[in-house]
């Protein structure tokens, strides 16, 4: 039997999908990118909440901050609580929308993608000729056939969560950077470190 590594049997599962599946995969790549783009501005937008509390005066020396309020006809004489507070929570509200429904439909394509290789590979074991039939044990086939899809369901699942979670993880990192570096960097090596030990 060859050894095969978890990606090339992913790569290898990806070429044995069908269109439909490619697609409803392709549109789970989109969800997550757009999950990961609202926990980010989820991320993004409770710093200038925490700042509006701490000081409102210190927000409006920051000129693209200061041009956004004034675009939406807010001054410097306005209380600024309120908008900040409703921009913070919705952006929450659907980040964490976004993310339940990722892990939703991540699920439920892996468990597609399992009921098809379960279907094909019934098909494949039904349409023997009759002496492999006789041959082979039905009891086997169908405990097999069981368990290994409710295995690759596990895999796929899982895959899919951690594709989701590395993507959401490295544009919250590109933006702790592009906000303060050094402390960036910083996390991210403690953090990496803390997860390799």
């Amino acid at each position: 039997m060859n050894n095969y590594s978890v990606l090339s049997i992913l790569k290898i599962l990806f070429y044995r999908l069908s269109k439909k599946r490619r697609r409803e995969l392709f549109f789970l790549l989109f969800i997550i990118v757009l999950s990961a783009f609202a926990e980010t501005l989820s991320l993004a937008s409770a710093f200038p909440f925490l700042q509006i509390i701490i000081d409102q005066e210190n927000i409006w020396k920051n000129q693209i901050i200061s041009n956004i309020f004034e675009n939406f006809g807010l001054g410097a004489e306005d209380n600024l609580i309120l908008p900040i507070c409703v921009v913070f929570s919705l952006s929450a509200v659907i980040a964490s929308k976004l993310k339940i429904y990722n892990l939703w439909l991540s699920g439920k394509l892996a468990a597609k993608i399992s009921s098809d290789l379960s279907s094909q590979c019934f098909k494949r074991n039904i349409y023997q000729n009759y002496e492999k039939q006789l041959d082979s044990n039905s009891s086997n086939l169908i405990t097999n056939n069981t368990l290994y899809v409710t295995q690759c369901n596990e895999v796929l699942a899982s895959t899919a969560r951690l594709f989701s979670n590395l993507i959401i993880g490295f544009s919250i990192s590109l933006y702790l950077i592009f906000l303060n570096s050094f402390l960036a960097l910083a996390a991210i090596i403690i953090f990496s470190s803390v997860y390799i030990l």
